[in-house]
């Protein structure tokens, strides 16, 4: 048996050879796999603006009946549809405008924004066709509902903006 084991010695050089191939071939793999995950980028500005205007129309409007506080003068919609004051300022990158129309006269009854402004012209250019890698995501919504003025039930239109231009960011309470 002896001489069945004599000068073997090559074997195991060979081996290690092909684990460094092997080695290499999965950090190869590893290495761009990660490289792969982290460059892919996602918008998700629009669905911000979305989520922002679902939860806006959801506090204002229940049942189809618009929230009595809502024609007040001093109504404060962060604190009526619990808004982060952090979030909806001007420094963020959010815009939320509303109004309120008078659905028989269609007169406007009232207006409510808060955030960057230059937002809401930035949507209209972009409903215009006007493209632009820094403009915001844009959502508008609209919806009709009912409310009391006085004894008589009257019926109203809500027309909600929102826009988010918030490019991958933490939102911190400041």
């Amino acid at each position: 048996m002896e001489n069945i084991f004599k000068n073997k010695f090559g074997g195991e050089k060979l081996l290690s050879i092909w684990w460094f191939f092997v080695f290499a071939i999965v950090g190869t793999g590893i290495v761009v796999g990660v490289l792969i995950f982290y460059s892919a980028s996602f918008d998700t500005r629009e669905k911000q603006a979305d989520i922002l205007s679902d939860k806006i129309s959801d506090c204002l409007v229940k049942d189809g009946f618009l929230n009595s506080d809502v024609l007040v003068e001093s109504f404060n919609i962060s604190e009526k549809c619990s808004l982060d004051n952090g979030v909806i300022n001007k420094d963020i990158g959010f815009y939320l405008g509303i109004q309120f129309f008078n659905s028989e006269s269609k007169e406007l009854r009232k207006t409510i924004e808060n955030g960057v402004l230059d937002y809401a012209k930035e949507c209209k250019f972009q409903e215009e066709g006007v493209k632009g890698k820094s403009f915001p995501g844009c959502s508008r919504k609209e919806m009709g509902f009912s409310y009391f003025d006085g004894d008589l039930i009257k019926t109203g239109s809500l027309k909600i903006l929102s826009a988010s231009n918030l490019q991958g960011e933490r939102i911190t309470n400041a």
